[in-house]
This record gives C-alpha cells, structure tokens and sequence, in this order.
C-alpha cells in the first residue's frame, strides 16, 4: 500500500512541477506578445495565451490537491492491477 501511494505522490508531483514550468512559459509568451493581435478577431494576443496560463495553472493546483489527498486518506489510493484486469476482463 505503501509503495502505491509513494508512486502515485511522486508522478502527481512531477505533473505538477511540469504544469507549473509550463504556466510560467505561457506567462512569459503571454507577456511578450504585447500589442499583437489575431488576424481574424482582433484580440490581443495576450488573452489567447491567457488560456494557457490558466490551464496550467488549474492542472498544478489540481495535482496539489490530488496529493494532499493521497497523503491524507492513503486507503483511497487505487494500488496496482491484477491479471484479470490487465487482461481487459
């Protein structure tokens, strides 16, 4: 059990360093972009990449959450498959 919850910590947190690295890198695309505008809309561009920003930013929180549950209620956490179910039946 133990060895399940470790594993499910350990990749949930390395989703959220990624999302977090990735939330920044939008930040910054978001700021850089300035004064462009799409083609066809007009839009700043800046609030195009907005919606990175905020998806990356919500998965890292979400991932952060995920662990605290893990952490706090480790009998939740779904441990490995068995035969029959690797198996599809």
């Amino acid at each position: 059990r133990r060895s399940a919850v470790a594993v499910d910590v350990g990749a949930t947190a390395v989703a959220v360093v990624v999302s977090a690295v990735l939330a920044v890198a939008a930040a910054s695309l978001a700021h850089m972009s300035g004064d462009l505008r799409a083609p066809a809309t007009q839009l700043p561009m800046w609030t195009v990449h907005t919606a990175a920003v905020a998806g990356f930013a919500l998965t890292s929180l979400h991932g952060l959450v995920n662990i605290a549950v893990s952490l706090r209620h480790p009998e939740d956490v779904p441990g490995a498959m068995g035969p029959a179910a690797k198996e599809g039946a």
